[in-house]
């Protein structure tokens, strides 16, 4: 209750209201059918944009593939999270993945036509936010994220060709359309719109930071696992350490499941 003549004052127990969470059933026909891919930039244009956004010749020189380039062309012609991620990755990336393990595994998501790579590219931005609100440097950060496309590489391999295998994002394969006993499959992708208030952005930011919580849980549960100290050898007179059957229970699909 207030008294008559004094201001109101928020109640310090009164928190903000919370954005709706938004259901990809709900926005898929938005979110798909909203923008066509540029495929090319004039020399011009190239300039600009990467001037644009702060990156000198030699650190552009850096993005060598085609495709490559105009992925990040043409995020960085966009502000805020797009434009940070693809500056993060233009200085980071081949110190962290050229002439490693990973790296042929993280260009065949990065750079091929499947659809992991449409959503590689339409999720990282928001990834990289995340990771880096965590306290993440970029070069971590940019690591993660490769690793996180290296790891679908790994998937795609065992699993069916057009299906979702980036970690954290398999909900879309269950999304399908068609009528009848048989669905017609669909491939799920988007890309962000232009516009950073489109519910491409908001849907797309809100489950990124739930894939970046999912990845960095098993950053943890390795770290912990690793921490753990070695049991002691027990001495020669004592019986080997043996497990019963039923210590076994449950162990099945733990290496898939981080």
């Amino acid at each position: 209750m207030s008294i008559e003549g004094m201001p109101n004052t928020p109640n310090e127990n009164e928190s903000e209201p919370k954005v709706p969470h938004l259901e990809f059933g709900d926005i898929r026909e938005e979110l798909e059918n909203h923008a066509v891919l540029r495929k090319e930039y004039d020399e011009g244009e190239k300039e600009e944009i990467i001037k644009g956004a702060g990156l000198s010749e030699e650190e552009w020189n850096k993005v060598r593939s085609p495709k490559e380039q105009y992925h990040i062309l043409r995020l960085l012609g966009r502000a805020g999270a797009k434009q940070d991620f693809a500056v993060a990755y233009t200085n980071h990336y081949g110190e962290q993945f050229l002439g490693s393990e990973e790296a042929g595994d993280v260009r065949k998501t990065t750079l091929s036509e499947e659809a992991d790579t449409m959503m590689f590219w339409t999720f990282a931005p928001y990834l990289f936010k995340y990771l880096k609100e965590k306290g993440i440097d970029d070069g971590t950060a940019i690591k993660k994220i490769g690793l996180w496309a290296a790891a679908a590489t790994k998937e795609r391999r065992q699993s069916v060709q057009g299906d979702m295998h980036l970690e954290g994002l398999e909900f879309l394969n269950k999304q399908q359309r068609g009528e009848g006993p048989i669905l017609q499959a669909r491939e799920v992708i988007y890309i962000l719109d232009k516009d950073s208030e489109h519910v491409s952005h908001k849907f797309t930011e809100q489950e990124a930071e739930r894939v970046a919580e999912l990845l960095l849980a098993k950053d943890e549960s390795k770290q912990e696992v690793k921490d753990e100290p070695e049991q002691e050898s027990q001495g020669d007179d004592s019986e080997p350490a043996t497990r019963k059957p039923s210590d076994y229970k449950g162990l099945r699909g733990i290496s898939r499941m981080g």
